[in-house]
């Protein structure tokens, strides 16, 4: 019984399900004024019809937490039926037809949230082609035969004009809302691909845009710029003894510091395993870089990682170097890095640095 609360607690959060509710709510509104217009032009069949898909709806509550491709189903189901009664009862001029159309952007919507939650498929492109059918069929009866109800004139062109915008209405907010989750998808695929999923910080990815954008190393962008290497020193030690579980703590609490010298011109990412790197561009690029790679190292120094029972103390070794001459970025690191290995030979936990 706790499993299925869970479940069911899940399931409210998921897209699906909000989408699902609004659009349930939308149409159940629709169908309400819809039976009492019906009602009041002495439509008794077609009130009757809306009268059963207004409880259609409110059923469809419940069938969406427990299924919400069998309530996408039965939506579409209802609104093809719906349309094509409408046609036949009281006529083509209503413009109860168009809305297998509108149906179209919603269904291929619906259907991406739908696996994105991972619930099976409603195939949009079959219900598509289903409902051009429905449509041709709504435009024989328009055509053959005469509706049932005659309504008046002011009914019949106030039914036509409130379909009308309210399919419009549909197919450009569905339209949006898609839009709208590309645009997310997007962001999400950007920052999975330029941020480091353990640490938050930026990645290589990120630093090669940076890179690009500001011209750095390239002719014609800053000359002075300096660039840091840090490595946690003895990190394997940790791994071998604690497990990877603490050299993640490790890595976070790192990169933790880091986000905190993070400012308008200096920028820092995760370079790889346990190494990152720091970029300051400004006319005092190495004094800068240096002074905070001095405070950093002191604040790791002093910092404690919790991990279970255990206190985890970490040091860290850094390489800095800079230019004044456009030196392309690539060398910059070579350097940097020649004077890290320089700090792990005279005994790790320091910085050493080297102005171009």
């Amino acid at each position: 019984m706790a499993e299925a609360r869970t479940e069911q607690s899940k399931m409210t959060n998921t897209l699906t399900y909000v989408w699902g509710h609004r659009l349930n709510s939308m149409i159940l509104l629709v169908h309400a004024v819809l039976l009492l217009v019906f009602f009041l032009s002495g439509a008794t069949a077609m009130a009757v019809v809306n009268c059963f898909s207004v409880t259609c709806y409110f059923i469809e509550y419940s069938v969406l937490k427990r299924n919400p491709t069998v309530f996408l189903w039965i939506f579409f189901a209802e609104v093809l039926i719906h349309a094509t009664l409408a046609v036949y009862f009281v006529g083509w001029d209503c413009g109860f037809q168009f809305y297998p159309f509108a149906m179209v952007s919603i269904l291929f919507y619906c259907d991406h949230t739908l696996r994105r939650d991972g619930f099976a498929s409603i195939y949009p492109l079959v219900v598509s082609g289903i409902s051009v059918a429905a449509f041709f069929l709504e435009d024989e009866i328009g055509k053959n035969l005469t509706p049932v109800y005659s309504l008046q004139p002011q009914v019949v062109q106030s039914l036509n004009s409130a379909n009308g915008v309210m399919i419009l209405a549909m197919v450009a907010l569905f339209s949006k809302v898609y839009i709208d989750r590309i645009l997310f998808i997007e962001s999400e695929l950007t920052q999975n691909a330029e941020f480091d999923e353990l640490t938050g910080l930026p990645n290589r990815h990120r630093l090669d845009r940076i890179l690009d954008e500001q011209q750095i190393g390239k002719m014609g962008g800053p000359k002075e710029y300096a660039v840091a290497i840090l490595d946690l020193d003895d990190f394997k030690k940790v791994n071998d003894r604690f497990g990877h579980l603490a050299g993640d703590q490790v890595l976070k609490k790192m990169a933790a510091i880091l986000k905190g010298i993070e400012a308008e011109n200096v920028f820092v990412a995760r370079w790889g395993g346990e190494e990152f790197i720091a970029l300051v561009r400004d006319e005092n690029a190495y004094d800068t870089l240096t002074d905070l790679m001095e405070m950093l190292r002191r604040q790791v120094e002093g910092t404690v990682v919790f991990f279970e029972n255990w206190r985890l103390r970490e040091t860290v070794s850094i390489g800095v170097s800079a230019t004044t001459d456009a030196l392309v970025f690539k060398e910059l690191v070579e350097e940097a890095d020649a004077c890290l290995y320089e700090a792990k030979g005279n005994g790790k936990n320091q910085v050493v640095g080297k102005r171009g």
